[in-house]
């Protein structure tokens, strides 16, 4: 089976514990105006401009499984740290079939792997016993926001968030704050009235204003990016964190 990747490389703790090999797959079912990686979107990827001596390229590419996993394999040396595979995209979820044998194989190599997703997938909980940490982004826990804004999926997320929070051992819920869109104080009732009150033995939860790293990429694909005015207060992002501590929540920095 073959598997289309369009970016690769290790990172240090951000993408999941330790030392990782991050594995970009291509292809998205949401259109969120401030997405860092554009180049990622469409399933059979995006034509990238020219930039400085580079041609044109198409943004993915397309690999084996076997190759992949061998890539995986050979780079075991560098998981240090409680390291391992990350799989994120995109939403590494629209090429389901393929990520399942992909973490089933990790998982007889003893490779520890990671999830990242928008969570909005109804096979989703399937992958939860193949998956050594779950990374889920919860943007909006309007589901009305959620379709309007960012495309299908908000109910799905809401649901899959609560089975996560129930049945996985590791996992961190981020929460990616965009001034004018999910920064209100119904906007973090929302978020409180799904995560619930009290301790989560095995989630923790983090939340990271916006930042604009991915405009650039935006303009190499050929699109306008239209996110404007979305800088986040300093003092909202406290607020934010004070109220999901006060909440007896695990407040994290990645």
């Amino acid at each position: 089976m073959k598997i289309n990747v369009f970016n690769k490389g290790f990172h240090y703790s951000q993408d999941g514990h330790g030392n990782r090999l991050v594995i970009h797959l291509q292809g998205c079912n949401l259109r969120c105006p401030w997405c860092a990686n554009p180049e990622g979107l469409e399933m059979g990827g995006i034509m990238m401009q020219k930039q400085e001596n580079r041609p044109p390229r198409l943004s993915c590419e397309e690999w084996e499984i076997e190759d992949l996993l061998k890539l995986c394999r050979e780079s075991s040396s560098l998981f240090f740290d409680g390291g391992g595979v990350t799989f994120t995209g995109g939403e590494p979820t629209m090429q389901n079939e393929a990520l399942r044998q992909a973490l089933e194989a990790l998982g007889e190599m003893g490779i520890h792997t990671v999830l990242e997703t928008n969570a909005t997938s109804v096979t989703l909980p399937d992958l939860f016993p193949l998956v050594g940490q779950l990374i889920m982004d919860f943007k909006t826990a309007d589901p009305k926001k959620h379709q309007m804004v960012l495309g299908p999926g908000g109910k799905i997320l809401i649901k899959n968030i609560q089975t996560a929070l129930e049945n996985h051992r590791d996992l961190l819920i981020r929460f990616p704050l965009i001034y004018g869109f999910n920064t209100s104080e119904d906007d973090l009732d929302g978020f409180l009235s799904v995560i619930g009150e009290g301790p989560k033995p095995h989630g923790v939860f983090e939340f990271l204003p916006y930042h604009e790293f991915g405009r650039e990429k935006w303009r190499q694909c050929g699109l306008e990016y239209h996110q404007q005015k979305a800088y986040v207060p300093e003092e909202t992002l406290r607020v934010f964190e004070e109220a999901f501590r006060n909440h007896h929540l695990q407040v994290a920095h990645t």
